[in-house]
């Protein structure tokens, strides 16, 4: 779709939304309307006490054309003038594809990554649930069942940040590697034949990032309450090289008042009983085993071995060794998916009863095959995405599980969410803190970045490590000299 601005530049605000409500479709921004095609133009009238913008949309031969207006803010503060501006563009665009489409997009007008962010702004500014619920509905047309999931994850949000001190911070391992790639996977992670050669060299990296990060942070008092093991795959590596590996970590850091400690086991063709009890006598008390769908032909369609059994093999040796909780994640909207197969998946996972389980909506992002390769069979279409997040959500909450951390991508079915539930007393606290950005995360590894969030100000800045196994090894000096920076953050705090 061509796309005009006239009046303004704010070319992120509008194209952010409209990624979101039209999936799929392309965005070139152009200097001139076309006559014809699918075309949208953005207009922008800033008066002295009202900001109102107005968006023309013809697209599939349907024209619509519709208005959003906001009061200017009066103190002349910058930030508070672009963000007025931006609603008002977006609100606009936002109603004209709705009436253009006749859809009720589920999220509304609201973008962003966090939205529960929002509800937990309006609730530390003193609303009760009731009246945020009715703002969210007011201002962005938000639907009843994504506003209370909005003010369910900020609920989560304000309790773990109740219990954060000043000087509290999370932990991240990374273990770019597994047994092959999945079709739909963006992360910076390669298969065994590919980088097997890597790894006894990264994992000798990792642990003089980690033995030196621990140097650099003496005697600034820093608590770590949260640990994750996170990749690629952790568990792609032997059990003798988890165990030097968190055997490390532990020795160079007080683990002594984690609230958490996770390690992801998402791939069963990974997972022996020895690792399993290794990751356990090592410290951890969360593991994420991952089926992503107990369907085998949609797992063999994404490059995905699975075997009826595997999950169920995969809990009882995790039951076995007695975690305190364990972690089951599903994908919605996989090539072939239907809205009975996914809901049998979501069934097949309850049997087994793991404390959390988190759904994602598949994301067909730039770094995957599916992006380049194309998708091996047709995807469900988004409206039956929808329905399958909207069922899930209501057997899961008959069973007593609640949502408790939520965020959005890009490329995905109407913009739509992956959420995190769990039974009550086994919410994930380093995935509060990632999501809502409550406390500062130390990253290690290839592909890490360290968020490092003041207590104080809240201003968050960014440590990136570089990105893949090969230049991380070999710049291994410089990401644990850049940790001088946590040090010098929390130094500076009283």
């Amino acid at each position: 779709m061509k796309m005009h601005m006239t009046g303004h530049d704010r070319r992120y605000a509008v194209e952010q939304l409209a990624l979101s409500l039209i999936s799929g479709e392309e965005f070139e921004f152009v200097d001139e309307l076309p006559p014809d095609g699918d075309r949208a133009e953005s207009c922008l009238h800033v008066a002295p006490h009202t900001v109102i913008a107005t968006t023309k949309m013809w697209y599939h031969g349907v024209y619509a054309e519709a208005t959003g207006r906001t009061e200017r803010p009066a103190d002349g503060d910058e930030i508070a003038q672009k963000r007025a501006v931006d609603y008002a563009l977006r609100i606009s665009l936002y109603r004209a594809v709705k009436k253009n489409l006749g859809i009720q997009p589920p999220w509304g007008a609201l973008t962003g990554i966090r939205p529960a962010k929002i509800a937990e702004k309006m609730l530390a500014e003193g609303l009760d649930e009731v009246a945020t619920s009715q703002q969210l509905k007011k201002r962005f047309d938000v639907t009843a069942t994504k506003r209370k999931l909005m003010i369910d994850a900020a609920r989560a949000g304000i309790e773990v940040e109740r219990k954060l001190d000043k000087r509290d911070v999370a932990l991240y391992v990374g273990i770019p590697f597994c047994p092959s790639r999945c079709a739909y996977c963006s992360f910076v992670a390669g298969s065994i034949d590919k980088w097997g050669h890597l790894i006894d060299p990264y994992l000798d990296a990792l642990k003089r990032e980690i033995e030196g990060t621990a140097k650099i942070l003496r005697g600034t008092g820093v608590r770590v309450r949260a640990v994750y093991f996170g990749g690629g795959t952790p568990t792609s590596i032997t059990a003798e090289q988890l165990d030097s590996l968190m055997t490390t970590l532990s020795g160079c850091f007080d683990l002594s008042d984690l609230w958490e400690y996770t390690v992801e086991a998402g791939r069963f063709d990974t997972i022996t009983p020895e690792k399993i009890e290794t990751i356990a006598r090592c410290g951890a008390d969360r593991i994420s085993l991952n089926p992503q769908s107990t369907n085998p032909q949609i797992l063999k369609a994404v490059g995905r071995p699975y075997t009826e059994g595997d999950f169920a093999r995969a809990m009882a040796e995790a039951r076995r060794v007695g975690f305190h909780s364990i972690n089951a994640d599903l994908i919605a909207g996989l090539p072939g998916e239907t809205e009975k197969s996914f809901l049998r998946s979501v069934n097949d996972v309850l049997a087994l009863a793991p404390e959390n389980i988190t759904i994602h909506n598949l994301a067909i992002k730039r770094g995957s095959n599916f992006h380049a390769d194309g998708v091996p069979m047709p995807l469900p279409e988004e409206k039956d995405v929808a329905r399958m997040l909207f069922k899930a959500e209501g057997i899961l909450d008959r069973n007593g599980y609640r949502p408790y951390y939520t965020y959005r991508q890009k490329y995905t079915a109407l913009g739509l969410e992956n959420t995190g539930f769990s039974l009550s007393g086994h919410e994930s606290p380093y995935n509060i803190i990632i999501m809502e950005e409550l406390a500062t995360i130390i990253s290690f590894g290839a592909g890490g970045v360290t968020k490092l969030v003041h207590p104080e100000t809240k201003f968050i800045s960014r440590l990136n490590n570089h990105k893949y196994p090969l230049e991380y090894i070999e710049n291994i000096e410089r990401c644990t000299t850049d940790k001088e920076k946590v040090r010098e953050m929390y130094l500076s705090i009283q």
